[in-house]
């Protein structure tokens, strides 16, 4: 079977650990870099684990990666607004290193500012219309999150609306993926495809989420559960306790499961803060931390 991923563009990304990415397309990684002394826009914190991948639509018709890079990198127009990358079909540009924190999931200190690795989808009109441009717009946005998430260890793909749902004016964000049909699982398809390529060429065990479930709003924050292929048995390091929900005030539900013991998970799932955790076959939770 052909690999989506034609390659031919190898680039070394300012921030990821690990050395150069071969990508499906062109990434510039100096254009439209902010400067480190644009503080506003580019504040210089590091970013902290757990990372997670967030995915952004543009929300401009009108514009390309490289128009939208341009706007941000001249000012925002005096907004406080900043993203490691803008992609579009045939090209995308690096704006933040991805070791530093960007501005860009309207949650202030929460996760998606603080560990979010931000990638903006051109939602161009003429683009979205045109049912091949389409399709390497999401090839390419999903390969680069995808194989950063091998190297910076990210579980699963997320959008920009899993992570600012305290915003009075929550963005249904990013638009095109979330309601043209089948172009968020054609998404998910290919970012994990990326990462688990990405693993192979490190030289590291595949075993992540191969297809989401269908999205529900469970909490407060509208988190995604992705299955496994098949069940998963991982041995706990330390003792854990099964809990309700994905939480460590979350109740009781059983026993706890002693260090050394195998345990079968069907599902992963992130909690409020950003943390991971496994669900059981039979629906307890407990957190990837402590099966690692």
């Amino acid at each position: 079977m052909a690999s989506p991923f034609p390659g031919g563009h190898t680039v070394t990304i300012p921030g990821l650990d690990g050395g150069p990415v071969e990508l499906s397309f062109p990434l510039d990684t100096t254009t439209y870099m902010i400067p480190a002394s644009n503080t506003y826009q580019r504040p210089g914190y590091a970013l902290t684990a757990p990372f997670r991948a967030v995915q952004h639509g543009t929300g401009n018709p009108n514009s390309l990666a490289a128009g939208d890079a341009a706007w941000v990198h001249g000012g925002a127009d005096g907004i406080q607004e900043s993203m490691h990358f803008e992609v579009d079909d045939t090209e995308g540009f690096q704006l933040i290193p991805v070791n530093e924190v960007s501005w860009q999931a309207a949650d202030g200190a929460g996760p998606g500012n603080m560990s979010g690795v931000s990638c903006e989808m051109s939602e161009n009109a003429d683009l979205w219309a045109d049912e091949t441009r389409r399709g390497n717009l999401i090839r390419n946005c999903a390969e680069l999150l995808g194989r950063i998430a091998a190297r910076k260890n990210i579980a699963i793909p997320q959008q920009h609306y899993d992570f600012n749902y305290n915003d009075p004016n929550r963005h249904d964000c990013p638009y095109q993926l979330r309601h043209v049909a089948g172009a968020w699982d054609q998404y998910v398809t290919l970012w994990q495809a990326a990462k688990a390529d990405e693993l192979a060429r490190m030289g590291k065990p595949v075993w992540a989420p191969k297809h989401p479930l269908p999205r529900k709003t469970l909490t407060s924050n509208g988190t995604a559960y992705f299955c496994f292929p098949s069940p998963v048995t991982l041995k706990a390091t330390s003792t854990v306790t099964p809990r309700e929900w994905a939480g460590a005030d979350a109740a009781a539900t059983g026993p706890d499961i002693a260090a050394g013991t195998n345990a079968s998970f069907s599902h992963i799932t992130a909690d409020s803060s950003g943390a991971l955790w496994l669900i059981g076959t039979g629906g307890s939770r407990c957190p990837l931390a402590a099966f690692i």
